[in-house]
C-alpha cells in the first residue's frame, strides 16, 4: 500500500505560489491596516477618558486612562462602526440623512466612555436626546470645528519630509477637544 501525503504546496492554489510576493504584501498590508484601526480606536477612547479627567480636575494617570479605555475598547469599536455605517448608509441614500445621523450621534462616543455600564444603544439614544431642540446650534458649531480642523490639517500637511504627517498624527486627539467641550456644555 502507498501512503499519500498532501503538502502545503498541493493544498493551496497554485496562484498563491506564483504570486507569493504580491499575496504576502497584501496579507501584511491587511494586518497593518487592522492594527492601525485598533490603535486608532484605542487612542480615541483613551483621549476621551483623558479629556474627562482633565475637565473634572481629576488626577490624570496614563496607566489608569489606558485601563479604562481598554475595558471599553470592544464596545467603543462596535459603537464607532455603527455610527460609521449609519452615517455612510444615510449618505448613500441621500446626503441629508447622512448629515442628520452624523450630528445625532456625534456625542455617543463620549456618552459611552462616561457611562457606568458603557452600553452602546444607550449611548446612541443619549446622544440623540441631547440634541433635542439644539440640532442647528450643534450642527453650526460642528461645521466651525470641522472648518478649523481642515485648515490645521492642510497647514500641517505641507510641511515636508514627513514632519507634517507626524505633527498631524500627534495633534489629531486635539480635534476631539472642542466637540467634547460642547458635549459637556450640553449635557450639564
Amino acid at each position: 500500500t502507498e501512503i499519500y501525503t498532501l503538502s502545503l504546496h498541493d493544498a493551496l492554489p497554485i496562484y498563491f505560489f506564483r504570486n507569493s510576493n504580491i499575496t504576502l504584501i497584501t496579507i501584511v498590508a491587511i494586518i497593518l491596516q487592522f492594527l492601525y484601526i485598533v490603535v486608532g480606536v484605542f487612542v480615541a477612547a483613551s483621549g476621551i477618558v483623558a479629556f474627562r479627567k482633565i475637565v473634572e480636575e481629576e488626577k490624570l494617570s496614563v496607566k489608569e486612562t489606558f485601563q479604562i479605555a481598554w475595558k471599553r475598547l470592544w464596545k467603543f469599536s462596535v459603537l464607532s462602526l455603527l455610527v460609521f455605517l449609519m452615517t455612510i448608509g444615510g449618505g448613500i441614500l441621500l446626503v441629508i440623512p447622512g448629515i442628520i445621523f452624523s450630528v445625532w450621534y456625534v456625542f455617543s462616543k463620549f456618552s459611552l466612555i462616561e457611562s457606568e455600564k458603557g452600553e452602546v444603544l444607550v449611548s446612541l439614544g443619549r446622544s440623540r436626546n441631547l440634541l433635542r431642540g439644539r440640532f442647528w446650534k450643534v450642527f453650526g458649531r460642528l461645521i466651525v470645528f470641522g472648518f478649523f480642523a481642515i485648515i490645521i490639517q492642510v497647514a500641517l500637511s505641507v510641511i515636508p519630509f514627513g514632519i507634517g504627517s507626524i505633527a498631524l498624527s500627534l495633534c489629531k486627539g486635539l480635534f476631539l477637544l472642542p466637540t467634547y467641550l460642547l458635549y459637556r456644555e450640553i449635557s450639564e
